[in-house]
């Protein structure tokens, strides 16, 4: 860093140049990184800072080469999206406070087999409600062939299963018989009435268990560690956070990360036709939204597997690095309480309403 004589305090950004954290439009850049670095540039500014930016978009440039610039003192400050993990800790850098938390998430599609649906939701929900229901019903049957006899213990069976689903004529016709009365076959009218009422309690019992089991197999099913053990997951080559995954027995495949920000997702469509051990692909949740974006049957799994800090990335060669570090972190501490952070994020711009608290931090 630069001091004048006049006081000014020159620092030199780079900025790394990669979608969907800063990408170059037709009116300069954007990007929920950018953006929120031009927060906190603006707050700087008013500290008396003259900010020099070098954009950075090279194919041979990576978070790691970003990391060496910073380190060996070429540029004052790294604007990227670096995690704040042991990794990425090293001698003659320091990190400011967190701008935000990213979320870590496996995205995925979803196998569409209604077949298989079908079969989940009759073995899981219905073949022991209706397994019971049949030995209930040989014992009911015996009960209801000695009060009200129809003839044989298989037809007694047989009514009683059709009063279950809904045809209770069959359980009762043999009671308004001209043969039977009130008086004489009082236990039969009994016996008959307590099945019918079984019968209809089970009936809305059964429809309500299939019913919810369908309404959960119809939303998309989540990835929880049991799911990703002893399975591949795929994601960049520069993802230095993986203990969560590997913690979790789940196996990695690194794709080289390259300015098409859409290969990865890509990639994870194209393999998962052909290998049936690969569940997902993760990245930070704005790339993860960027991929949905892209393609409507991919989903971000919901499960809580932990946070991670993001932050910028600052030179640590004296004091006056230090000092740009406490005025970089006062900056963000502003921008945090005044609530410009969450009203960035928020917006479906960016990380949108499930997200936004993201920067709420």
């Amino acid at each position: 860093m630069n001091l004048h004589n006049n006081n000014s305090k020159h620092i030199n950004a780079i900025i790394y140049v990669l979608n969907p954290f800063v990408y170059k439009t037709t009116n300069g850049y954007d990007g929920i990184l950018y953006k929120y670095w031009s927060l906190v540039k603006n707050q700087l500014q008013k500290k008396g800072y003259i900010i020099h930016e070098t954009f950075t978009q090279n194919k041979n440039i990576n978070y790691d080469k970003i990391h060496n610039l910073v380190q060996n003192g070429k540029y004052d400050i790294g604007i990227a999206n670096f995690t704040v993990v042991s990794n990425n800790i090293r001698p003659g850098v320091i990190y400011t406070r967190p701008i935000y938390l990213n979320k870590k998430s496996i995205a995925f599609i979803p196998k569409d087999n209604k077949v298989e649906t079908f079969f989940n939701i009759f073995f899981r929900e219905a073949f022991i409600p209706l397994t019971l229901l049949i030995i209930i019903s040989f014992i009911a049957a015996y009960i209801l062939e000695r009060f009200s006899s129809r003839g044989s213990h298989f037809k007694s069976m047989w009514q009683i299963l059709s009063g279950v689903i809904g045809q209770s004529g069959d359980l009762s016709e043999v009671l308004v018989s001209k043969k039977l009365t009130w008086k004489k076959n009082f236990s039969s009218f009994i016996v008959v009435f307590f099945i019918m009422i079984f019968a209809f309690y089970f009936s809305l019992y059964l429809q309500a268990r299939v019913n919810i089991a369908s309404q959960n197999f119809s939303k998309p099913n989540d990835l929880t560690p049991s799911d990703i053990s002893g399975k591949d997951i795929m994601l960049h080559d520069d993802n230095v956070n993986t203990s969560w995954l590997t913690d979790n027995n789940a196996r990695l495949i690194k794709i080289t990360k390259e300015q098409d920000d859409t290969k990865l997702f890509k990639d994870y469509i194209r393999k998962r036709k052909t290998n049936n051990n690969i569940v997902g692909f993760t990245d930070d949740i704005p790339y993860l939204l960027e991929s949905q974006k892209n393609n409507s049957n991919i989903v971000i799994s919901n499960f809580d597997y932990g946070y991670e800090e993001i932050a910028f990335m600052i030179h640590a060669g004296g004091i006056k690095d230090y000092t740009l570090q406490r005025d970089v972190d006062n900056s963000i501490l502003l921008i945090q309480e005044s609530g410009d952070a969450v009203n960035l994020c928020d917006g479906d711009k960016y990380y949108g309403k499930k997200y936004g608290y993201l920067c709420d931090i």
